[in-house]
């Protein structure tokens, strides 16, 4: 998770400068400059279709798996085929407070892949 705790000090230190003239273009870019950063750093709009095409893909084969387990039931190496597919198949999480509750409570599976939904 990004850590947008001196972005925020600096916000607050600027919201508390009330005197005349006490806010320069320079200090204000430099915040603003701070937000398109961090904003940057996290942009995954570039990735939308890479991440689409995986979960499609990890889906296919997961039913491809699920399919040759149900015709030979004893075959241990399917079993860990799917074990490991399961785990490339995204799994989506409300939001990245659930996420945070869900790592803290020992709720996840190490390997398996999580997101939140990107909100257009």
């Amino acid at each position: 998770m990004t850590d947008f705790s001196s972005l925020q000090t600096k916000l607050n230190d600027l919201k508390a400068k009330i005197a005349t003239n006490s806010i320069s273009p320079v200090y204000l870019g430099s915040i603003l400059d701070d937000v398109i950063a961090l904003i940057s750093s996290i942009d995954m709009t570039d990735y939308k279709e890479d991440i689409r095409s995986a979960l499609s893909t990890a889906r296919t084969a997961l039913a491809q798996a699920q399919k040759a387990l149900a015709e030979k039931a004893d075959n241990t190496t399917v079993q860990a085929v799917i074990r490991n597919v399961s785990l490339l198949t995204p799994v989506k999480v409300e939001s990245e407070a659930e996420m945070k509750r869900m790592i803290e409570a020992g709720e996840c599976v190490e390997g398996q892949f999580y997101y939140t939904e990107e909100v257009d």
